[in-house]
């Protein structure tokens, strides 16, 4: 059976080197969550397969601290260098600031779209 050049070039993407490659595929996990708010449905299972990637090397090399979402979304916001204005694709300023304030809990929605956004699963927010 002789593989493709993209099956091969696609599996060397999906094993994770390094951090410097993690980044990399984190960014292209934001770019195809991008398509799929889009409407680019097809790409979901693609997504899927990232995202598993990516959550079996952090769970290998890092150690999720067991917080609140609400911590969880600001240790991802300090971890970007996301500022309030930063997050407007996940809700309004308004309610980033009351969420970050402790006015406020994330919704079902904002977690999906803090997912998309940092590249993660949702296990990260309900530890």
């Amino acid at each position: 059976m002789t593989l493709t050049k993209e099956v091969v070039e696609f599996a060397n993407v999906l094993h994770i080197q390094d951090d410097i490659h993690l980044q990399e595929l984190i960014e292209e996990s934001r770019k195809i969550g991008e398509r799929i708010e889009a409407g680019a449905d097809s790409l979901r299972p693609v997504m899927d397969v990232l995202l598993s990637t990516i959550e079996s090397y952090e769970d290998e090399h890092f150690n999720l601290p067991s917080v609140s979402p609400e911590e969880m979304m600001r240790w991802l916001m300090e971890k970007n260098n996301h500022k309030q204005t930063d997050m407007i694709d996940v809700a309004s300023r308004t309610v980033i600031n009351e969420v970050l304030n402790g006015k406020r809990k994330l919704n079902r929605l904002h977690i999906e779209r803090l997912c998309i956004k940092y590249a993660v699963k949702a296990n990260w927010f309900y530890q």
